[in-house]
């Protein structure tokens, strides 16, 4: 499944991005805390999931961009963010189609 996670301060146009990327669910960061939003729905997520963001600064910074992908890899779940094109389901298998 795709999960998209909205951090409480985005823009109204995110959520709609993200039912265009294919979300199926899409969780809204509270005001107080987006963190443990964002950690509670990283840990139920299962094998082949995918998180969905609209942008990459909407991770937090470099090292929590780390962490997340370390965490969703672990998982064997994957991470797309929609403005930067970045998807680790398919980037990995060009690279493994590709030898790259």
């Amino acid at each position: 499944m795709l999960f998209g996670f909205v951090p409480f301060e985005a823009d109204n146009t995110c959520a709609e991005n993200l039912l265009i990327a294919g979300c199926h669910k899409i969780i809204v960061g509270p005001e107080s805390n987006n963190e443990a939003a964002l950690r509670g729905l990283i840990g139920g997520l299962c094998e082949k999931d995918m998180l969905v963001f609209c942008k990459l600064d909407h991770l937090g910074s470099m090292t929590d961009l780390i962490q997340i992908a370390i965490e969703l890899g672990k998982k064997k779940a994957h991470l797309k963010v929609v403005a930067q094109d970045i998807d680790t389901l398919r980037d990995s298998l060009r690279y493994l189609h590709h030898g790259i």
